[in-house]
């Protein structure tokens, strides 16, 4: 399969979604302010490349298995924190967002026999959620519905690392913490789990160089959620942490982020269909 056919995807898909695309283009603007709406099209652009590529890779793990894994991650870096984790025994919480290819994130801890269980959600529409379970098949990762909190926290009595995207909007538990400098609901669970289980938390990244199929994996050293009286604000201080983390690789890496959820609160009701198909 060819590089630049998936790249000749990624402008297919941009400009069959370009109209749709008005809450992001907002979105972008709220973040980066002063950026030319002719710059927010070529990264709007970018980013839907980078997407096509993803999909690439994705399907390259599906049939070569490890030898597509190890072609494609070209550095890995801190991987001796999360190794110390483990040799705690209390269960490991692994942070990461929609950033880069974060399929090759979950892959790669597979293939390389770390014990994780990847918490995720179904996708919409049914059949790109059916396309992807026959992908992450393979991964060698075990996989718990967001729902299924019972689940999450055996895998942590087992000593096991629990491994959450933690950059969409907070849901029933979520907390308002400021994200990329603007406050709004952000999801509570890495800190609410950290602080019940004394576990680390370790932030986990991966980016694409350039264009191209090759990928750095980025792990930063451990932080805890604080353990005080004071509930509420032990874990607002983790949650607040971990966006200040994230949002450094946001604004290095931009159009390697999924822009395509309602992250603020920018209303456009019209919008909200076309905002579902990206949720993950």
């Amino acid at each position: 399969m060819s590089r630049k056919c998936f790249l000749l995807l990624g402008e297919i898909l941009f400009l069959s979604f370009r109209k749709k695309l008005d809450y992001v283009r907002r979105q972008w603007q709220l973040i980066f302010p002063g950026v030319s709406s002719s710059q927010i099209e070529s990264n709007l652009r970018k980013v839907f490349r980078h997407l096509a590529l993803s999909l690439l890779e994705v399907i390259l793990i599906k049939y070569k298995k490890e030898k597509a894994l190890y072609f494609l991650i070209e550095k890995v870096r801190g991987a001796e924190f999360l190794q110390r984790a483990f040799q705690e025994g209390k269960g490991v919480v692994l942070v990461s967002a929609h950033l880069g290819n974060w399929e090759l994130l979950a892959a790669w801890l597979g293939y390389h026999n770390y014990p994780v269980e990847v918490v995720y959600r179904d996708l919409i529409p049914p059949l790109v959620n059916n396309f992807m379970k026959s992908c992450r098949s393979v991964y060698r990762t075990g996989w718990i519905q967001w729902n299924k909190i019972n689940e999450v926290r055996k895998a942590l009595r087992q000593g096991k690392a629990v491994a959450i995207l933690v950059d969409q909007k907070g849901e029933g538990k979520g907390m308002n913490c400021p994200f990329m400098g603007i406050t709004t609901l952000s999801p509570t669970i890495h800190a609410r789990l950290a602080r019940l289980f004394g576990c680390p938390v370790i932030p986990a990244f991966i980016t694409r160089k350039d264009e191209k199929l090759k990928h750095e994996i980025v792990f930063l050293p451990p932080f805890f959620t604080p353990l005080s009286q004071n509930r509420k604000y032990d874990i607002f201080s983790a949650v607040a942490l971990c966006n200040q983390i994230i949002e450094v690789f946001i604004r290095q890496f931009p159009t390697q982020w999924l822009w395509f959820t309602r992250r603020w609160n920018i209303k456009n009701p019209s919008e909200s269909k076309f905002e579902q198909r990206f949720s993950f």
